[in-house]
């Protein structure tokens, strides 16, 4: 047995994975396996070696010296191995010039090479446009269709009744390709013994293949048949060769030209700024038809035979052995391509794989990537509105997969808005403007209150009070300091300081030295802090300062409101850190909001609770500073979710507080009778939360806001605990639009893309693609140059102006080939009996949820099945005390849990702690639908046992080539030897001998003659 790369699990990454529904479905989850390998590695299921990498796949494909097309199964080996149903297929597959070297290859190939010149190919496009004019005709103006079914598969068996000359036999020859796709993906890793049904298809295809050619012999036309009976005499071996290579030209054109005008226009959807540029600039379809075949092509993988000892990819492949070529898996190697998985149109440089390479290059892609660009070009020319309208759902074709239905909703035209409703979604919803005042910079405002009342107190830090004057004073000292180390206007300084006065001086300082602040918990990941320090190009970060020193004047720094005031992280939803950077007239505008929707008095006290990883830490400050309240702060070791955190607002008297929703969830009740201020940010609210915490005498507030637009750009006050809060309302000088994929407003109850203008739209430092991709110039705004932000969240507007919060629009997943909105299977868990809140991920291709709540586990899962379709019922729901957090504080919808940290002492030296530290959890119950039944070996007599255990190892020797007296009860059947060709002979030989089916995973999961035994025999 050759040896593996470390981390090799045959259930996981085997080749039989290929023909899992859910794989076919979505191939990244065997993909994102296997490449955990490396490029090349060898597979004990298949028998064979398996290349991920795009320069190993390029080599495998090209060195026609060292590997042959010739590897198809020979009809005599599958015969006697009782394969007789593959062996059947396999004699035409053999015959066809895709599996062919020279010079039989050479010699079909150019009997056709005229029929698929670029000259002969441009001559025809009059021809495929009127296929796609007849196909787009067929379809309604608006309503529900099916992608697949209605338009996409109309068209391949258009373009290859013309090319073989029988317009009027398009049903047949879909029927004929299906049968070929069905076998072909199966004759590539394990011979399926269930193919069967298909060889009278293929037989029936091979007799009229053969009817066909004998008429084109006696009556030549402009076909491909009769280019193919050119020269020819007629015997039965040469009509069969036409007949097998007729099949291949119908069967792959089928398949990929239908997959390429499907997804090509599903892709388009998911990324609405590549449909925009499509639209924007037609020319681009050539390079975006590309894009769409290397992104996710229908051609998964294709093998070849070395003929001789080859090294390659770090390993030797031995003359005889297959390799199996992930043609999908090398269109992503991100040391070829750029950000392998995002969608780019314009992206151009290295070819993709989707159709081979070098002289077997598919001779029928021109043919398929001029026909799918136009279609793709029509039906968007038809259709400026479509959407998904339901589940896709994949063939059963594992190599050439392409979807089975794909409904979309579609509109000849958008719905149109009249001039009155326009303006009432642009402007009237819009009309929230405020004068910002006299300062540029937000720390000119809290120097303005320091003036007013210096002796009031501005910090409470662990009951010692400091007061407005104070910290001004301090803060001048320390700004000086500053610029003499050259900090001066758009320089960056870290602040990684633990939560004290002189965190707050500290962040005072930098804006009083003309800097920007960027901030981060002592705790924060290392990996983390150091990309954040590399991508801000920070020149100093102040970890611990000496605060003590005061001056009267800050120094003169010359910023104005157009100057970045800080820089904040996110991961989004990549994981890959972004910079934003927010101007002082941003900072300041988040003051005059916050004074407008919290009316704060100079007797109010306010909590500093969220974490510095998160931009709402400068909300605090400002909330506090900039409206002449105190700001109550406490080292994060006292900040603990629970009883301690409740206990610190009482005995703090803290009156305004903002924390997650799963934040308040996870406290105690409490009386707080100070607290008449409650805010909620960074997460859905859920009605929980409002049904504990909305009491009489308190406000409880629902912001909205992306760290792209300066913390706030929605607001709601809560009213009713019974209904499911909305986001409000823009916030002081914002505007806010719900808008479709090109950028227009929707009515009011439609759903679009909710996206922000107006004062304290930032910018991403050093990404331009995403700059481009997430910011647009405002169409809609009064001063031109002003940026408008798209969330990428859903959302729309009610009658009386305030907007429902519908989810994110990169929440969406795949579940065994279903779309799945997560925000949507959340709401629902959320709205069962006992249940509070609720995280639901993807991983490993199934749904978990994480719950929070007192809950009867059986009512929820009979919740869930009646309101969920089966593929969005979440595969586990565990009870948790409170919901995972990110480094931020916000809910972890990423599928990752942090493990909290316990507090820890105070010292001079602080130790790390979670940025938002909790007490351990009670132990998390997980539950599933249904229970699973547990294999146990049935009571059968030892004996009976012993025979049928003595039998499977017969069938082992007899697969693996080997005698009989080396297999033991616990042999491996793997380890022995066994291939693809012997896992297919053992489980047909299981099936006729012994009368039980066993698929792949059963005998990846008991590779053993007494672990078979065991599983037949508690099955009987």
């Amino acid at each position: 047995m050759l040896s593996n790369p470390s981390g090799y699990d045959r259930a996981r990454h085997g080749t039989h994975n290929l023909g899992r529904a859910a794989v076919v479905a979505d191939p990244l989850i065997y993909i994102d396996a296997v490449t955990e390998l490396g490029p090349l590695f060898y597979d004990q299921v298949g028998g064979v070696w398996v290349c991920t990498g795009y320069a190993e796949a390029a080599r495998v494909l090209t060195d026609h010296r060292r590997f042959s097309s010739a590897r198809t199964r020979k009809a005599s080996a599958l015969d006697e191995r009782g394969l007789d149903a593959a062996s059947s297929a396999a004699g035409i597959v053999s015959e066809q010039m895709l599996f062919m070297d020279p010079p039989e290859h050479a010699a079909i190939r150019a009997r056709i090479r005229d029929q698929f010149t670029k000259a002969q190919i441009r001559a025809r496009d009059d021809v495929m446009r009127r296929m796609v004019d007849e196909a787009l005709a067929d379809l309604p103006e608006e309503g529900v269709l099916d992608l697949v079914g209605d338009y996409a598969a109309k068209l391949p068996a258009k373009l290859v009744a013309h090319l073989l000359g029988m317009e009027g036999d398009e049903e047949l020859l879909t029927r004929w390709a299906d049968a070929y796709e069905r076998l072909l993906g199966s004759l590539s890793s394990l011979p399926d013994v269930r193919d069967r049904e298909v060889v009278a298809v293929l037989d029936e295809a091979v007799a009229g293949f053969r009817d066909q050619a004998r008429r084109r012999m006696a009556d030549p036309g402009d076909d491909l048949v009769s280019a193919l009976v050119d020269g020819i005499d007629g015997t039965d071996e040469e009509l069969f060769s036409v007949a097998a290579n007729c099949i291949v030209l119908v069967g792959g054109g089928y398949q990929t030209l239908t997959h390429l005008v499907t997804t090509g226009l599903l892709q388009l959807h998911d990324h609405p700024d590549q449909l925009r540029a499509l639209r924007e600039e037609p020319e681009l379809i050539e390079s975006a038809v590309d894009e769409f075949m290397r992104r996710n092509g229908s051609s998964q993988y294709l093998a070849r035979l070395a003929v001789e000892d080859v090294d390659l990819g770090g390993a030797t492949i031995r003359a005889g052995q297959t390799v199996l070529v992930h043609l999908a898996a090398a269109n992503l190697d991100p040391r070829v391509f750029d950000h392998p998985r995002d969608l780019d149109i314009r992206r151009n440089g290295t070819r993709h794989l989707g159709f081979g390479m070098g002289r077997h290059y598919c001779v029928g892609a021109p043919y398929a990537e001029r026909l799918g660009g136009w279609a793709i070009r029509g039906f968007l020319d038809r259709y400026p509105h479509y959407r998904p309208a339901g589940e896709v759902r994949w063939g059963h074709h594992a190599n050439t997969r392409c979807p089975a239905h794909a409904p979309v909703e579609v509109r000849t035209a958008p719905p149109a808005l009249s001039d009155v409703e326009r303006h009432r979604v642009t402007v009237e919803f819009n009309d929230h403007s405020a004068p910002l005042g006299p300062h540029a910079g937000w720390h000119q405002v809290f120097e303005h209150r320091a003036r007013l009342a210096p002796d009031s107190v501005a910090v409470d830090d662990q009951g010692r009070e400091h007061t407005y004057g104070e910290i001004d004073r301090r803060a001048n000292a320390l700004a000086h300091d500053l610029r003499a180390r050259g900090v001066q206007p758009e320089s960056v300084v870290g602040v990684v300081m633990e939560r004290t006065v002189d965190f707050v001086i500290s962040v005072l300082a930098v804006a009083k030295a003309g800097g920007a602040f960027m901030l981060a918990e002592p705790t924060c990941p290392p990996e983390r802090l150091r990309a954040m320090v590399e991508q801000s190009g920070a020149r100093v970060v102040l970890t611990e300062v000496d605060t003590s020193a005061e001056r009267d004047d800050p120094p003169i720094t010359g910023v104005t409101s157009g100057n970045t005031a800080y820089v904040v992280f996110t991961s989004g939803t990549t994981g890959r850190p972004k910079a934003i950077a927010i101007s002082h007239e941003g900072a300041v505008n988040l003051h005059i909001g916050q004074r407008r929707i919290f009316r704060l008095a100079p007797t109010d006290r306010v909590l500093q609770f969220l974490s510095p990883n998160f931009d709402g830490c400068f909300a605090d400050l400002v909330l506090a500073l900039l409206n002449g309240a105190t700001l109550v702060v406490a080292p994060t070791a006292r900040l603990v979710v629970g009883p301690p955190l409740v206990r610190l607002l009482a005995q703090r008297r803290v009156t305004a507080v903002i924390l997650t929703p799963s934040v308040w969830l996870a406290l105690p009740d409490g009386p707080l009778p100070d607290l008449r201020v409650a805010a909620a940010a960074g997460e859905r609210l859920t009605t929980a939360v409002l049904a504990r915490w909305l009491v009489p005498g308190r406000r409880f507030l629902n912001l909205y806001g992306p760290a792209e637009t300066a913390v706030m750009a929605t607001w709601h006050e809560c009213t009713d605990t019974g209904t499911t809060p909305t986001i409000g309302r823009p916030v002081a000088n914002k505007q806010v639009y719900v808008l479709d994929a090109d950028l227009r407003p929707v009515p009011v109850g439609e759903p679009g893309e909710l996206c922000v203008g107006g004062l304290g739209v930032g910018r991403y430092l050093g990404r331009d693609e995403l700059m481009r991709e997430r910011f647009r110039l405002d169409p809609f705004a009064a001063e031109p140059g002003r940026l408008l932000y798209r969330t990428g969240d859903r959302a729309r507007w009610l009658p009386d102006g305030s907007i429902e919060y519908l989810g994110r629009r990169d929440r969406q997943v795949k579940i065994r080939g279903q779309r799945v909105e997560l925000d949507e299977v959340e709401r629902v868990l959320e709205a069962s009996p006992g249940v509070e809140a609720a995280v639901v991920s993807e991983r490993a291709g199934r749904l978990e949820a994480q719950v929070v709540g007192d809950l009867d586990e059986t009512v929820v899962w009979k919740h869930l099945r009646m309101h969920l379709h089966s593929g969005m019922v979440p595969a586990t729901l565990t009870v948790v005390a409170e919901l995972p957090r990110s480094i931020t504080g916000k809910a972890d919808r990423t599928g990752t849990p942090t493990e909290p940290a316990r507090p820890q002492p105070a010292s001079p030296t602080p130790e790390p702690v979670a940025a938002l530290p909790a007490p351990t959890p009670e132990p998390a119950r997980t539950s599933a639908p249904p229970p699973v039944p547990t294999l146990g070996t049935a009571p059968e007599p030892d004996r009976r046992r012993a025979r049928l255990t003595w039998r499977i190892a017969q069938f082992f020797a007899t697969c693996v080539g080997i005698r009989q007296a080396e297999v033991k009860a616990d042999s491996d059947f793997f380890a022995l030897g066994g291939d693809s060709l012997a896992v297919a002979t053992l489980l047909t030989k299981i099936e006729q001998e012994v009368d039980h089916v066993l698929d792949v995973e059963q005998l990846l999961a008991d590779p053993t003659p007494a672990r078979i035994s065991d599983r037949i025999l508690a099955t009987a």
